[in-house]
């Protein structure tokens, strides 16, 4: 679409239509969920710039950065003199990249308003806990309103808390144990 653009005699309205989409409204909306926004300078899209764009254009001004979709097709051979500076971070992240990408996808899964299923291994036993009336009774509402049983409410909060605060290992362990 964005090449679409190019020709100076199309329209938003006659690119949209031409790219299957009823009306330039739906064309923008898709476009936007893509990380592109109009640009009434250049009249066509572009990439959104975010805060680590405006970051790396202010760090390195010299280095040309360019404010465009195809910014990733163009990067410059050349690193930056103080690379070593970020090696160590660099070093860490990449040791960590299957916790990181976990907690990527589950925040993703999160925002597409999907809930963790997990199947627990074991006999199951009672457990009785002490809770204010309040958070019983939005523990109540929610499970009334997303058709979910308060007992996995109760398992997916419980295997994400532990997960969170150190028994990352230990979870996994017992989630690999049903082959």
């Amino acid at each position: 679409m964005i090449q679409l653009f190019k020709k100076e005699e199309l329209t938003p309205k006659m690119v949209a239509h031409e790219a299957g989409f009823e009306s330039s409204k739906e064309m923008a909306t898709y476009m936007k969920s893509k990380g592109l926004i109009w640009d009434s300078n250049r009249n066509n899209y572009v990439m959104e710039q975010t805060d680590v764009d405006a970051e790396v254009i202010r760090a390195y001004p010299e280095e040309k950065v360019k404010e465009q979709p195809h910014i990733k097709e163009e990067i410059n051979d050349e690193l930056p003199a103080d690379i070593e500076k970020y090696m160590e971070l660099l070093k860490y992240l990449d040791s960590r990249k299957e916790k990181i990408t976990e907690l990527i996808e589950c925040t993703m899964a999160g925002k597409a308003g999907q809930m963790p299923r997990y199947v627990i291994p074991g006999v199951f036993i009672t457990k009785s806990v002490h809770m204010s009336n309040q958070l019983d009774q939005m523990i109540r509402d929610f499970s009334d309103e997303k058709n979910i049983s308060q007992k996995e409410i109760f398992e997916i909060a419980l295997i994400d808390f532990l997960k969170k605060y150190g028994y990352h290992k230990e979870v996994s362990v017992m989630l690999s144990q049903l082959g």
